[in-house]
């Protein structure tokens, strides 16, 4: 079983990685969603990116970020942090996984029977079934799984003590390197002499 990490650690690292940069992220990219410069309908692959690495590592932070013979278990913190945390079933869950993040990661697109699109309805349904004769595609609204994953997150900030685990990371001292990793800056400016 994974070894839990210092609890102040854990909680500077939700602060960070988690609640400044994943969600902020989040919330910038649901106030002004980019657009397909082709279609010029709003491009859901960064949003559902942010979702996706949100879900797995808030998932590692709950239930550890390796299995009992210490292999990455990817799949299984990420769908029990679906199901417990953002009101998933188990087909959900694994649906997302498996056809969306799997397949927006090794194939950049989802995998085939899933479409991902980042139209709001009005029902708060995560998902929606084509309907056509023949037809079973199911559209995932990367909006609503979005909310869900921010509503699980604002709750885990007020229940911190669910967090145990850190992501594995080179023996520095990790606040200069992860505030290094995740800051954009201007680099500087050289010019060449004529």
């Amino acid at each position: 079983m994974p070894v839990p990490s210092d609890p102040n650690q854990v909680h500077t690292y939700f602060q960070t990685a988690v609640l400044t940069f994943n969600c902020g992220d989040i919330n910038a990219l649901l106030k002004n969603p980019p657009k397909n410069e082709k279609t010029q309908q709003p491009a859901t692959g960064a949003l559902f990116a942010c979702v996706m690495s949100g879900i797995d590592t808030v998932g590692g932070m709950i239930y550890g970020f390796k299995d009992g013979e210490n292999r990455d278990n990817s799949r299984s913190r990420s769908s029990s942090f679906m199901k417990k945390h953002m009101c998933m079933t188990e087909e959900e869950a694994n649906g997302t996984y498996d056809l969306g993040r799997c397949g927006m990661l090794h194939q950049s697109a989802p995998k085939s029977r899933m479409g991902i699109r980042a139209v709001c309805t009005k029902d708060g349904a995560l998902f929606h079934k084509s309907g056509r004769p023949g037809d079973d595609t199911a559209t995932l609204e990367v909006v609503e799984l979005a909310r869900r994953y921010l509503a699980a997150v604002k709750i885990i900030d007020s229940q911190r003590e669910q967090l145990s685990y850190l992501p594995d990371a080179p023996k520095v001292t990790f606040s200069k390197v992860f505030l290094d990793g995740l800051t954009i800056y201007d680099a500087p400016t050289t010019t060449s002499a004529p």
